[in-house]
Parts: C-alpha cells; structure tokens; sequence
C-alpha cells in the first residue's frame, strides 16, 4: 500500500505476531502447549506468528531454517494432533525458540507496517479498514477470490482500495444481518468489520 518505514533498530529478521489474533479461536493455553510440544521445550511467553510476513537476509533465513530443522521431527510426531496443521505451527516454535536464543525479530505489525484484515466477522474487535489501509502490507486473507481476479490488473493502491471497498461494504452488509439472525437463535456474536 505504501513504502515500507526503516526501522531505527539495527537490522533483525522481520516477522508479524498475530497471537492476538489467534488466542481467541484456539484458546491461548492451548497454542502455548502446542508450541512447546513442536519447540520442545517451555515458552512462558509463546508467539504465534502470521506465515504471509518474514522478511530478512539470507544469513537470518539460514538461522531460521536451522531452527526449524531442530523442531521439525518434533512436529511431524506429533501432526494431526495439534490446533493447526501448517507452516505456521513449525514456524512459530522455531521463532519462539530464536527469542529464547536471543535472536533479534522485529514485530512488523507492531511498528505498523503490516497488518491481517478480515471483511469476515472475526471473535475480536479489528480496526477500521480507512486505519489498516495505513499499512505499508495489507493482507486480506478473507478476500482470496478478490485478489485472485485482480492478479492481472496493474497495481495502484487507491484504485485498488477502491474495488474493494465497494465489493466489502456489500459484505459488511450481509454479515450484520447474519449477525442479527445468530443472535435471535442463541448464537454467540461476532465482530463485523467496518470500513
């Protein structure tokens, strides 16, 4: 959407925490256990950590790659049994373990940079689209067929925004009534998006 802001920092692996964005779904403790079960080891303060965003030279790649080649056998014994089934569950332990180690990781979405928006309904609040739009990355993982038809097209962020403005407006619409029709049959409410 934007240029990327440099960091004042000296140079670290760029990554993306969405922990709170995924605690909620699949209940914390249970992340955490699943990330010590693939680490091996305990994660007092365990990280889960978005798969469209790292970012780094290749030496911290490599560092990376050597952490997740420590975790590996460790979550291919235990597949199939863990809340998630990806490259984000070895992922995240590896870099859990490289915080551990000490390993510089610099959180992108907490300086702004890059952020996840849902034209889903969502179990916690999200900002506004006019403030996640500020983001140098923008990842809609809700809107692939979207993006898809769009793959062709050259990139202009506004006319972009545009699009997809008016396509999620008729969303927003839609999942508020759905919204309204969970709520007279006992179900729990979700958060719709808002543009």
């Amino acid at each position: 959407m934007r240029p990327f802001r440099s960091p004042d920092e000296p140079p670290a692996l760029s990554v993306y925490d969405i922990g709170a964005q995924e605690f909620p779904d699949y209940q914390q403790d249970r992340i955490r256990a699943d990330l010590e079960a693939v680490a091996g080891t305990s994660l007092a303060d365990a990280r889960w950590y978005g798969g469209e965003y790292i970012f780094g030279s290749c030496d911290q790649f490599a560092t990376l790659a050597d952490y997740v080649a420590r975790c590996w056998p460790r979550y291919r014994s235990i597949l199939g049994t863990t809340h998630h089934v990806g490259d984000e569950m070895v992922t995240s332990a590896a870099l859990n373990l490289m915080r551990l180690d000490g390993v510089p990781l610099a959180d992108e979405g907490a300086r702004g940079e890059v952020t996840r928006w849902w034209s889903a309904r969502t179990l916690l609040p999200q900002m506004p689209l006019r403030k996640a739009k500020e983001t140098a990355y923008l990842h809609l993982p809700a809107d692939k067929e979207f993006l898809a038809g769009r793959a062709r097209l050259d990139f202009a962020p506004e006319t972009f925004l545009d699009a997809y403005q008016r396509r999620t407006g008729v969303r927003i619409a839609v999942r508020t009534v759905q919204n309204l029709i969970d709520r007279t049959r006992g179900v729990r409410d979700k958060f719709v998006p808002a543009l």
